[in-house]
């Protein structure tokens, strides 16, 4: 039995060689079994040359050899340790294994960034239901240059493995306070916007608007340099404007307040549009840089509602609403700088340019009277833009 083990050892040694591994730790080496017999028992050892018949030996420097005494065996797959082991009694001791990484299942993305937002919402009722009637544009309200210091917060799981592989879930919230803006009254007795009879300027602090979104989309090509999404959503975009400190600058004997500021003026319109979105998305990776492109186009249910205070004839705090739809679209262009982090995941700082036009079709203009009467006319059309400039950072695990 002791005469087999050297033959078996041999021919361990030679598969691990043809599979290109060494039994000696994993690399391959060019070495040669040398085995000896003796009344002891078999000696095998590993040497650059054995030593030959003559008792020559070409190379004296050998590697620890191993003594195979009876009963016993080698384990064919570990590194010789000269220990014996006894036959039948064998505990073989494995290498730790390299177990493969194990990903995540989703990959979670949180971003924040800081934002300088302008925005425009301008509206206008008609002198009756069908607009026809003269003049067709009896009043328009000008909220214009609504400058906004705005804080974004997004978040976003896609999904990495199972049956909701590359399905993606985000959420996309905006808030921003107004620091500045100009608010033009203006009435009208002719067609177009002629013959005003009443205009009056105030000044807009304390307003804000808000975005609220909440989506589910698919990422095609994940693994490739562009990456596309599709996405489904539904969001909420508020916009909340208070008129004071107005001047009348035209004014009409008996039908407007005279020349000079509105005191105790404080009438505040808020105005929301709500509905469901779809959308895409492309993302560019150039090295460290990622560019981003976005579109979303909305379809919106619109509602107003106002406080008029210094009108008498209107009841408050509610004196009249607007109802009406429209649509609304969303860009977006960005470009980010990733940076790896030493724990894993990336860090990316960003650069984003966002536009948004919204407008609505002819929609009601419903008043509620002091006496509790209502009175209705035509909406004609309520229209929304805005533009910012964004700076921050996101973070992808």
């Amino acid at each position: 039995m002791n005469k087999l083990n050297p033959l078996i050892l041999i021919f361990t040694f030679l598969v691990f060689q043809m599979l290109g591994m060494s039994a000696l730790g994993g690399e391959s080496v060019d070495r040669t079994f040398c085995v000896n017999e003796s009344s002891r028992g078999s000696v095998v050892f590993i040497a650059d040359a054995c030593e030959t018949p003559d008792g020559q030996v070409e190379n004296s420097a050998v590697e620890p050899s191993v003594k195979l005494a009876a009963n016993t065996s080698v384990d064919p797959v570990m590194p010789f340790s000269g220990v014996e082991k006894p036959v039948g009694k064998t505990n073989h001791a494995r290498a730790p294994e390299n177990k493969p990484y194990s990903a995540r299942s989703v990959q979670l993305t949180f971003g924040t960034n800081v934002a300088r937002r302008v925005g425009d919402l301008v509206w206008s009722i008609a002198s009756d239901n069908s607009g026809l009637r003269t003049p067709n544009v009896l009043s328009e309200l000008s909220h214009e240059d609504l400058e906004m210091n705005e804080l974004e917060v997004d978040f976003q799981v896609r999904f990495k493995k199972g049956f909701l592989k590359s399905f993606l879930l985000e959420s996309r919230l905006r808030y921003g306070k107004v620091a500045h803006g100009q608010t033009q009254d203006s009435d009208y007795h002719g067609n177009d916007r002629t013959v005003e009879f009443s205009r009056s300027l105030s000044s807009n602090t304390g307003d804000y608007a808000a975005d609220y979104s909440f989506a589910f989309g698919y990422q095609f090509f994940p693994q490739q340099w562009v990456n596309f999404n599709l996405l489904f959503g539904y969001s909420k975009h508020e916009q909340f404007i208070r008129i004071e400190d107005a001047v009348q600058n035209i004014a009409t004997v008996s039908e407007t307040p005279p020349l000079g500021p509105l005191d105790d003026l404080n009438t505040t319109y808020q105005a929301t549009w709500e509905g469901a979105w779809i959308g895409a998305q492309a993302l560019v990776n150039l090295g460290p840089l990622q560019f981003n492109w976005r579109f979303e186009h909305h379809n919106a249910n619109y509602y107003a509602e106002a406080n008029w205070n210094l009108r008498s004839s209107f009841a408050h705090p509610r004196s009249f609403e607007h109802i009406t739809e429209g649509q609304g679209n969303v860009v977006d262009l960005g470009v980010s700088y990733g940076v790896p982090l030493s724990r894993g995941g990336k860090l990316f700082f960003d650069t984003v340019v966002r536009t948004q036009w919204w407008v609505t079709s002819a929609g009601l203009d419903r008043v509620f009277l002091s006496n509790g009467n209502i009175v209705t006319t035509r909406l004609n059309e309520v229209d929304w833009r805005s533009r910012s400039l964004s700076i921050g950072v996101h973070y992808v695990k």
